[in-house]
């Protein structure tokens, strides 16, 4: 049976911590620098969500390797012409804070962030009354000490 301890963070986690950190949140939503996991609220809000990916890159002989997490990071906006610029704005924005502050980003015992990125510019996913989803991939890769 494996055991999982419950008072280390995952990975998604310090993420999630992570991107709560960013100060273009607070001035595109003011005071709602909430980032869930998962789960997008209707009205206005962001997320990440984990991407299927195969998570192991290389292994060295120790046991330690490089690693990597797939991930999204979505936004719920208002959506019409005005908005739509400044919202692309944001997520080019966020993409380049993603790159900058990977030496901010604290990982579990025996991790070290290699690399931060959006692997690609933010996207309209959805648009349903007024309100666009907004998504950006994004992916970490990180060295982890073998065992």
């Amino acid at each position: 049976m494996v055991r999982v301890n419950t008072a280390v963070k995952g990975i998604m986690q310090c993420l999630q911590e992570h991107i709560e950190t960013c100060p273009l949140l607070e001035e595109s939503q003011g005071l709602f620098t909430k980032v869930d996991m998962d789960v997008l609220e209707e009205d206005s809000g962001y997320m990440i969500t984990r991407v299927p990916v195969e998570t192991k890159i290389k292994t060295y002989l120790d046991g330690s390797g490089i690693y990597q997490e797939a991930f999204v990071f979505a936004g719920r906006h208002f959506y019409d012409a005005d908005e739509n610029i400044d919202t692309n704005a944001f997520y080019d924005g966020f993409s380049e804070w993603l790159r900058e502050s990977k030496s901010l980003l604290t990982l579990p015992t025996g991790m070290e962030v290699m690399k931060l990125e959006a692997t690609t510019s933010g996207y309209v996913f959805d648009t349903e009354y007024g309100r666009v989803q907004y998504r950006i991939p994004c992916r970490l890769e990180y060295y982890k000490k073998g065992d």
